[in-house]
């Protein structure tokens, strides 16, 4: 079982500087500069790549803070709830928002589909990486505790053994990292990432969803299963040009033959 791990904020004058905001700024420093380097070596702009993911930096912590309402009970919500950062984030809406963010800076640049999901897919092939980082920071903040277990995957929260859902969501994302390098060693279609990582993630927080202690539900299902169906159909719908592109690829080969 793990640990229940806490660390006080290190004071800076008037500045606190907290175990939960340093992992929060290395998950993005990671993705940033691997971004860059994925670029790099795709043979992308680079400069491009970067302003794409301080768009979706910016789109994406907007979308979380907005997106964590929904979590909320209706007569505890207020306007407060949506700005105010110490109501927390959500992390799909921090996924929606940065998608959103970045469908806004490359459409203004002009880019076509194709040109679209591959720098896309650069986004998405190193965000697992960051990923870890991010939900390592809500291991710390012990603020996704779930049910009670005798696991060996369990915290031991104040009061009894449970499972912490963003502790396993870290190891489910690293198992995700493994995955995506191995799969890189051949060459793969513009949105091959994109679509993967958002089926397999809507799948996976579908199944984590059962470990909740208390969900709010709208038309009778929760919010997590209402976006990760979500993130599933958007997975489904980034494979719609790789097969599109399939289908002409055959078709052509047919032709030649």
């Amino acid at each position: 079982m793990f640990p229940y791990l806490e660390f006080r904020p290190i004071e800076f004058g008037v500045l606190s500087l907290s175990a939960v905001r340093g992992m929060l700024a290395v998950a993005i420093l990671t993705g940033y500069f691997l971004v860059r380097e994925r670029a790099r070596r795709r043979r992308l702009d680079v400069r491009l790549a970067s302003r794409l993911v301080l768009a979706m930096l910016g789109f994406g912590f907007t979308g979380a803070h907005v997106f964590k309402a929904a979590y909320f009970d209706l007569p505890d919500f207020n306007f407060m709830t949506i700005v105010n950062a110490v109501s927390g984030m959500a992390s799909f809406g921090g996924i929606f928002g940065g998608i959103g963010g970045a469908a806004w800076y490359l459409r203004r640049r002009g880019l076509d589909l194709q040109q679209a999901l591959t720098y896309l897919d650069a986004v998405a092939f190193v965000f697992p990486c960051a990923w870890v980082f991010g939900r390592f920071s809500c291991y710390l903040a012990h603020d996704h505790p779930g049910v009670r277990t005798e696991s060996w995957l369990g915290v031991q929260y104040p009061g009894g053994t449970r499972f912490d859902l963003g502790l396993i969501e870290v190891f489910f994302m690293l198992g995700v990292v493994a995955t995506f390098q191995i799969l890189d060693r051949w060459r793969r279609p513009a949105g091959f990432y994109l679509s993967t990582f958002l089926v397999i993630y809507g799948t996976f927080r579908l199944a984590l969803d059962q470990l909740h202690i208390t969900v709010n539900r709208y038309w009778g299902w929760s919010v997590d299963q209402w976006a990760s169906a979500a993130a599933i159909g958007l997975g489904l719908l980034a494979l719609r040009p790789l097969r599109k592109k399939r289908l002409e690829k055959t078709r052509l080969t047919e032709e030649l033959a």
